[in-house]
């Protein structure tokens, strides 16, 4: 695996690392945070980036955005490393170059931003993931080789490993990385490579997450700082005069800022279950259901479409439907969800398949045309997938459909 970007012909040459998944990824990391809580992974990734990596005297290609005005423009600037931060996967570096943009591509706007960047101060300290190891001069001894290499291990590792709400998991003190979070999302990451659309759908939840921990970060430093003045601290009706607890002000408090931090918890914990459904083989079709082509633009596609009726989805059904559409060859087919048969028949065209799962689902709302839809029961007892015709038209509507493992529930005789 590669993750480093193409330089253009001015760029300085850089160590392009290919790592080798089994053993620089799954074996390292396996090592690395063998029986280590979740509470302790950035510790611990800063302890063995530190304990490898050359401290200083090398340069490196730093990738960063620069707002301008709320937009983004992307730069590329030479730096030299003077110090890797202990304790942190960073370091610190003075800027020695703008590589790109090229000054010709800039506005006047970003290029007063970006000369103001570079000017106002020379060092900044900044992510290690961010930096691309020079390697002219390093071609002979290539003492840099390692440096190089945990750098990629450790980019890498926060993509497609850590994720923005690990910091947010409030019962992760003593549970153990490796076994409960680094397997399942290793396992996504090689599904990912096999799967256009799954790739798109978790790097599109990640980079939606990752903004807003980062704008949630802000707001909570924001908060600490006022609470640090006083401004969250309670008040006790029977404060002593004297006292040097400080009272909180209408002015110092920001609701605004605990409402939209509040918000941003919700939405990144939305997306934390999405994508542990996405990890799960069997409740990630749910998710990716959601990114499937409108069902009318697959009208002119020769592609027969699966719709599967259940109230409730578990895993054990979801488990059902796999086999099913394995032992078919059905994989490729695109999948719709439904809670009633009424909407998963209306929703057909000719040839699609309907799967009913486990339960009694009365028939109304059904089209005024014969049913040229198979509907296929998914249980071991048909017994368990009832269909009840609220009347007659339903009645004759689902006999015209072609039907397995099905059991038709007339109401008279619920009634006798």
């Amino acid at each position: 695996m590669n993750t480093s970007f193409s330089v253009e012909d001015h760029y300085p040459n850089i160590y392009k690392i290919i790592l080798n998944e089994e053993i620089d990824l799954e074996g390292t990391f396996s090592d690395i945070m063998d029986g280590i809580p979740v509470s302790r992974v950035h510790e611990t990734m800063a302890n063995y980036v530190t304990s490898v990596i050359e401290p200083t005297d090398w340069s490196g290609i730093w990738r960063t955005s620069l707002d301008v005005n709320g937009s983004p423009i992307r730069c590329d600037f030479m730096v030299e490393i003077i110090d890797v931060t202990h304790k942190t996967t960073e370091a610190v570096v003075i800027l020695r170059k703008l590589l790109s943009p090229s000054v010709s591509q800039l506005t006047t706007q970003e290029f007063d931003a970006i000369d103001e960047f570079m000017t106002q101060e020379k060092v900044k300290t900044v992510k290690l993931t961010e930096i691309w190891v020079i390697s002219e001069g390093d071609e002979e001894d290539q003492r840099l080789v390692q440096t190089a290499v945990v750098i990629e291990q450790t980019r890498w590792f926060y993509r497609y490993i850590w994720r923005p709400w690990d910091d947010l998991s409030d019962s992760s003190g003593q549970e153990v990385f490796i076994d409960t979070r680094f397997q399942p999302r290793l396992k996504l990451y090689h599904d990912m490579k096999s799967s256009k659309q799954l790739k798109k759908k978790v790097e599109h939840l990640l980079k939606e997450a990752t903004s807003l921990k980062g704008t949630f970060d802000t707001i909570q430093a924001s908060i600490a700082a006022k609470g640090d003045k006083g401004s969250i601290h309670s008040c006790d009706d029977n404060m002593e005069e004297g006292s040097n607890d400080t009272i909180p002000t209408d002015e110092m408090i920001d609701e605004t800022d605990i409402m939209q931090a509040v918000s941003l918890d919700v939405r990144i914990r939305e997306i934390e279950r999405k994508m542990e459904m996405l990890e799960d083989p069997y409740k990630r079709m749910i998710v990716l259901e959601e990114d499937e082509l409108s069902q009318d633009s697959l009208d002119d596609l020769d592609v027969t479409r699966i719709h599967v009726v259940s109230k409730i989805i578990t895993q054990t059904q979801l488990e059902m439907v796999s086999n099913k559409l394995t032992k078919n060859k059905w994989r490729e087919n695109p999948l719709f969800f439904h809670t009633s048969f009424g909407k998963a028949v209306k929703s057909c065209r000719s040839s699609d398949k309907v799967f009913v799962l486990p339960g009694h689902y009365p028939c109304k709302s059904l089209p005024t045309k014969a049913m040229k839809v198979e509907i296929i029961g998914i249980s071991n007892d048909p017994s368990t997938v009832v269909l009840v015709p609220c009347d007659s038209l339903a009645d004759s509507l689902i006999q015209s459909a072609l039907m397995n493992g099905i059991t038709i529930q007339r109401r008279d005789s619920m009634n006798k």
